[in-house]
């Protein structure tokens, strides 16, 4: 289940202005400290590529329970972060999504227990955090001129029919006992909603690596906000995460051929994990070339390979991007598509699929957005939305009109009933089915060991069975979703800390879909005047405002009213309120949203 707060009513914001700003998250660490470890991963993190400086910090994770904090860069700069999402993951690992304030910026940020993962963006900088284990951390600042160009070319528009994979015939591969596990189902509920994604890493990114499966969570939550942040529909899920006993060719498309091709003994038994959690995409990390996908959107096709490093730049996401038939910017790709990313013409940006030559003769720096002739993207310095593409280069309507073609590739089973597995160390199966899910009560039947995560949801029931076990040290859940997450009293169960023995353990309860809760504003941006509309699950007593940056409300929409369930619309009129970034505010009892709104002149 998700669990997500949003922090802007002006108390919070006084409390933030008089104590939590002054809090940095960073505390300079001497490189003399470290232990052999600590060194090595050090090392790793030097020695990439894409890494410019690099220096060793703490985190005091304190300062993350605040709605907001200081971000202290090591080049000496210093940014407010308004904390925007809090998510609770598996165990101990949770996410964190803020807004720089008064700066066109994002941060990423993973944690798990004393490690912490992220991703920072900045205006034109960027900067990696990788924990070296042991609470110590290297703030690396990416050197985005290293950023190569991806590997995806006109050789890479479809899959050669050699290679190409259907799901008979790795239905025929598959161990017997796994094709019992489940009926398919083609209901859109748990499970089918979003696109269920298996991301593979090879041995030589394990070992470049203290904590993996936070690194693969950082690169599906940083293409989801790319996809918030441009108007996409649908949102990535991850549904297995595991280690491939495959060493690397130094030809990224020979990587991709291997991880692509279920025949030809190199990574084969990707194909038969994909069926069996019901996985829509695949996904492998590597540590050689830059990313490499192909161009289209089929089943056989969906398989894409990115530097680990790469993250950084958004690659995951523009690989990705690839399998659902979006294009580089013209200056890249030459060939017939609207499906083209974007570079601003004044050198001020370009989409997560353009090239760095998108913007002219001086390259630009990526933002996490996608093209679209609707979607504008706020220029700090120069204090400015700008358009981020055109009818021709409209990557946002390549995902819109295949996304859900893709998460069509596997439909969750109606009952899933899973048989003997073991989750190893740094790796993670998150199951799904439509109704109900549950182990065989054979013993021990279904293994989380230590290191492992995962988790167990359908709409209906889950039920951990005899033969269930969630070892000391691994990160499991048990939850009941519809396709939008729910939130009741009781329908979580989350198993970590301890080991968990199944005893015939049943989460099951009857929930109301979070889905009719939302807020929404059209157009956006708008000028003058926008529409309100929003969306009640149950009676509530409801407040509507609009708030600026610091805080402050600057227009009130409804105020107290007690509102039935049901939706609703009113209109906004921006009257002499200066042009920005504001922030519109739902209140329904306890539950709250909040939505980032543009006023353009």
């Amino acid at each position: 289940m998700l669990h997500i707060h949003q922090w802007l009513s002006l108390g919070l914001m006084m409390l933030i202005l008089s104590t939590g700003w002054t809090q940095n998250l960073f505390n300079t660490e001497s490189r003399s400290a470290l232990d052999r470890q600590q060194a090595y991963y050090l090392q790793v993190a030097e020695e990439e590529g894409t890494s410019g400086n690099v220096s060793v910090s703490s985190v005091n994770f304190e300062v993350m329970r605040s709605t907001a904090f200081t971000l202290n860069l090591p080049d000496g700069a210093s940014f407010q972060v308004i904390k925007k999402e809090e998510e609770a993951l598996e165990g101990k690992r949770a996410f964190y999504l803020g807004e720089v304030s008064g700066a066109a910026g994002q941060v990423h940020l993973i944690r798990n227990g004393d490690m912490l993962t992220g991703h920072i963006q900045v205006e034109d900088k960027i900067y990696s955090i990788r924990p070296l284990t042991g609470g110590k951390h290297a703030i690396i600042e990416v050197d985005q001129a290293q950023f190569e160009a991806c590997g995806t070319g006109e050789r890479q528009l479809e899959v050669p029919q050699s290679m190409q994979s259907k799901p008979e015939d790795i239905r025929r591969q598959m161990p017997r006992e796994w094709l019992e596990e489940g009926e398919e189902d083609a209901s859109r509920s748990a499970g089918n909603c979003r696109i269920r994604v298996l991301v593979a890493y090879t041995t030589a990114v394990g070992a470049a690596l203290a904590d993996p499966l936070s690194t693969i969570n950082l690169a599906i939550k940083l293409t989801n906000t790319g996809y918030a942040n441009s108007g996409i529909g649908h949102r990535l899920e991850l549904a297995r995460a595991m280690k491939v006993n495959y060493t690397e060719s130094s030809s990224q498309q020979t990587n991709l051929n291997r991880f692509t091709n279920p025949i030809d003994g190199y990574m084969d038994n990707i194909h038969s994990e994909r069926a069996r959690w019901r996985a829509d995409m695949c996904h492998l990390l590597a540590i050689n070339g830059t990313g490499i996908a192909w161009v289209s959107s089929n089943f056989s096709s969906v398989f894409a390979v990115t530097n680990y490093t790469y993250i950084n730049g958004y690659t995951f996401g523009h690989e990705t991007g690839h399998n659902h038939r979006a294009n580089h910017d013209p200056t890249a790709y030459g060939g017939s598509s609207n499906y083209r990313g974007y570079g601003n013409p004044s050198g001020y940006f370009r989409t997560v699929m353009a090239y760095g030559s998108a913007c002219g003769a001086s390259p630009c720096t990526r933002v996490n957005e996608f093209s679209g002739p609707n979607n504008y993207y706020y220029h700090a310095p120069t204090a400015s939305w700008y358009i981020t593409g055109n009818s021709t280069q409209n990557n946002v309507a390549a995902h819109n009109i295949y996304g859900p073609g893709i998460a069509d590739h596997y439909t969750s089973y109606t009952h899933a009933y899973y048989t003997s597995t073991t989750v190893k160390k740094d790796e993670a199966i998150h199951a799904a089915a439509s109704l109900t899910i549950q182990n065989n009560a054979t013993y021990p039947n279904f293994v989380y060991l230590n290191g492992s995560e995962g988790s167990f949801k359908a709409s209906r029931r889950v039920t951990l069975r005899p033969g269930f076990r969630a070892r000391s040290g691994s990160k499991f859940r048990a939850y009941l979703e519809n396709c939008t997450p729910l939130r009741t009293g009781r329908e979580e169960a989350t198993l970590a800390g301890s080991e968990i023995a199944g005893s015939e353990h049943t989460v099951v309860s009857e929930v109301s879909s979070m889905q009719d809760f939302n807020i929404r504003s059209f157009p956006n941006p708008f000028k003058g005047s926008t529409t309100i509309a929003y969306t009640l699950p149950q009676t509530a007593t409801v407040n509507v405002f609009v708030r600026n940056t610091l805080g402050q409300v600057v227009g009130k929409v409804v105020n107290g009213q007690q509102q039935a369930a049901g939706s609703y619309e009113y209109p906004f009129q921006a009257g002499q309120l200066a042009a920005g970034v504001y922030y519109l505010v739902l209140q329904a009892g306890e539950k709250q949203l909040v939505e980032k709104i543009v006023l353009a002149k």
